[in-house]
């Protein structure tokens, strides 16, 4: 049974890279993860030691969700960048 949900995705023809991280059966006191967006290709990026990837937008998870839950907020997510309804663009 897995613990976690870790998913990297770059939408190319959007040049933003989404980053979900979820700890599945974990009940505590805030979020249990997240989904990032960030521009351009996470893989692709030349980060120096210690710098980090700007993030244009952050989307907390509650704790308690079934994995099924976590990838449909995660495709709603996608669908409202590919939709316009997410501001992407710096």
């Amino acid at each position: 049974m897995e613990d976690t949900i870790n998913k990297t995705e770059y939408l190319a023809q959007l040049d933003v890279s989404l980053e979900l991280n979820y700890r599945l059966n974990f009940d505590g006191e805030r979020s249990c993860g997240f989904c990032r967006i960030y521009k351009g290709d996470l893989d692709k990026l030349n980060l120096g030691e210690g710098e980090e990837a700007y993030e244009i937008y952050m989307e907390l998870y509650d704790c308690g969700l079934p994995k099924e839950e976590v990838y449909k907020n995660y495709n709603r997510l996608v669908e409202e960048i590919k939709a316009g309804e997410i501001d992407i663009d710096l």
